[in-house]
């Protein structure tokens, strides 16, 4: 197939057609990324978003950008997959009633584009004086989440963002663990071919994996005792799957 020149002329319009902030991305620091934000708004497009959209951050494992009704969060990489994780994270914190007015709404994550829609929060992201707002919010949240499974993200001051009352709603949940009886029931599902594999080699993922459950079987008591964790993690099922990574070639620690 003949490849179709572009000028850059008409590849400044698409993008300008594409981001409503195209000139102050353009002015910006993060114009070096520019062709991975514009590949991200296309797939924002292929979901649902209606452009112009605004490009609002960009991160390690996603780009954000939002339309008058949502944020799109796409993936960073090869792996659309790369998002799952804090979708699943999001989607179970819309369900509960204590934690869902101190986040970004969940509504849907399409796995083939690698795309998080939710809700588009307006306001100020937290900086380094925010530190004890943002701790006093994941306290709030914290204790439903580890009982539905969860642990918490990775603590960000920009993490939350502020409206004007100065009410905060977290916006980024990466880097969320799944714990507990949650993840004893991943590891059966990766075990039985139900869940795809990581991109890394499949022994590499199976001791990860094991990893993980021996660090819930030691830390679980612990957490039981100091009212953490409630249900407290099936310890007989955790450890039958456990053999079975190890079968699998997982070493035993």
């Amino acid at each position: 197939m003949k490849k179709v020149q572009v000028s850059e002329k008409e590849l400044q319009e698409y993008h300008q057609g594409l981001l409503s902030n195209y000139w102050d991305l353009r002015r910006s620091q993060w114009w070096k990324y520019h062709e991975i934000i514009a590949e991200a708004a296309e797939r924002a497009v292929k979901v649902g978003g209606e452009p112009p959209l605004e490009f609002v951050g960009i991160g390690m494992y996603g780009v954000v950008l939002c339309d008058a009704h949502h944020a799109y969060k796409a993936s960073r990489g090869k792996n659309p997959r790369l998002l799952g994780d804090e979708a699943e994270w999001l989607a179970t914190a819309s369900q509960m009633k204590e934690v869902r007015p101190h986040i970004a709404a969940f509504v849907a994550w399409d796995k083939k584009h690698g795309v998080i829609t939710r809700q588009c929060v307006q306001g100020r992201p937290g900086g380094w004086g925010s530190a004890e707002k943002v701790r006093a919010l994941f306290s709030k949240i914290e204790p439903y989440m580890l009982a539905a499974g969860w642990g918490m993200p990775e603590f960000k001051e920009d993490s939350v963002v502020f409206d004007e009352s100065g009410r905060g709603k977290l916006v980024d949940a990466g880097s969320a663990n799944r714990i507990s009886n949650r993840l004893a029931a991943y590891v059966e599902s990766v075990i039985e071919g139900k869940r795809p594999q990581a991109e890394s080699h499949f022994q590499e993922r199976v001791q990860d994996l094991a990893w993980q459950l021996e660090r819930e079987l030691s830390e679980n008591p612990k957490a039981i005792l100091q009212g953490k964790l409630e249900p407290p993690l099936d310890e007989r099922r955790a450890r039958s799957i456990l053999e079975k990574l190890y079968a699998l070639g997982a070493s035993r620690h």
